[in-house]
């Protein structure tokens, strides 16, 4: 077994989806039909946590997954990983909704208790929310953005990644960081026995080519997607580089430069 070992869990709702599947005339099903979009906000939560009926769906969520009646991959996943890290504790990371917040909160009961889990911390990563209405673009790049400062800070050797839950759309993301740290992730597959690790792979990729367009790219003045300037920094790259790039940036319905999510990715790791 290996030493101290943090592992960053991110948090889905499927405790709630797989609890209604089997309950499907539950008369809480309401309550989780109600919150299952709602963003994240303080007075929304505030307002939720002294409601007799949410306070009831969310004692019922405890009671099934702590008699072990509902599978809950992320708990899954920890326990499999406590046969492999002798001394281990667990940061929760969920989405910026009230779903996944409520996700997280239970967690941090339950873990504690049930399986002998310490909790380093919960984290609601802010803008993190696939469900928003409104600009999608603009706030899941930023709640991306904020995800990946994240892991940036937090994700480091003697780190493991716990991906069981939350986001799929967050694997790739979470695959770029945990390679350049050298770190493995986990994957396990609800109600299955089979713990997949995705060990770290050599990260070969050369930013240094793409400096001064990123660079210029943090600037205030918008760069014209397909412009002079554009085109004359483009012209700089290599044609495997420039291939390269596409997945890096994007056009907005300005014609102007922005990064992809991904490029937003190699923004940070670069920094």
């Amino acid at each position: 077994m290996s030493n101290y070992t943090s592992v960053i869990t991110t948090v889905g709702v499927s405790m709630f989806t797989n609890y209604f599947d089997q309950h499907p005339k539950s008369p809480l099903r309401k309550v989780w039909n109600d919150i299952k979009s709602m963003p994240f906000k303080e007075s929304d939560w505030d307002y939720l946590t002294k409601d007799s009926q949410f306070r009831k769906m969310r004692g019922e969520i405890i009671r099934a997954l702590t008699d072990r009646e509902l599978s809950c991959a992320e708990w899954q996943t920890l326990e499999r990983l406590k046969t492999r890290y002798d001394d281990m504790t667990t940061y929760l990371v969920s989405s910026d909704t009230i779903s996944g917040y409520l996700a997280g909160t239970i967690l941090q009961e339950v873990l504690p208790v049930h399986a002998d889990l310490n909790i380093q911390g919960h984290k609601r990563i802010e803008g993190f929310d696939v469900l928003t209405t409104g600009n999608k673009e603009v706030l899941i790049k930023e709640g991306f953005g904020n995800y990946l400062d994240f892991l940036v800070e937090f994700a480091h050797p003697g780190t493991v990644l716990n991906i069981s839950g939350g986001y799929k759309a967050i694997i790739p993301i979470t695959t770029l960081i945990a390679s350049y740290r050298s770190i493995p992730m986990y994957y396990n597959f609800e109600a299955s026995a089979y713990l997949v690790e995705f060990p770290p792979f050599p990260f070969t990729f050369d930013f240094q080519a793409f400096a001064p367009l990123f660079e210029r790219l943090e600037s205030a003045t918008p760069l014209i997607y397909n412009g002079p300037e554009f085109r004359a920094l483009v012209g700089q790259l290599k044609p495997k580089e420039k291939h390269l790039l596409e997945g890096l940036i994007l056009k907005n319905a300005n014609n102007e430069t922005t990064l992809s999510i991904l490029g937003t990715a190699y923004g940070i790791i670069y920094e």
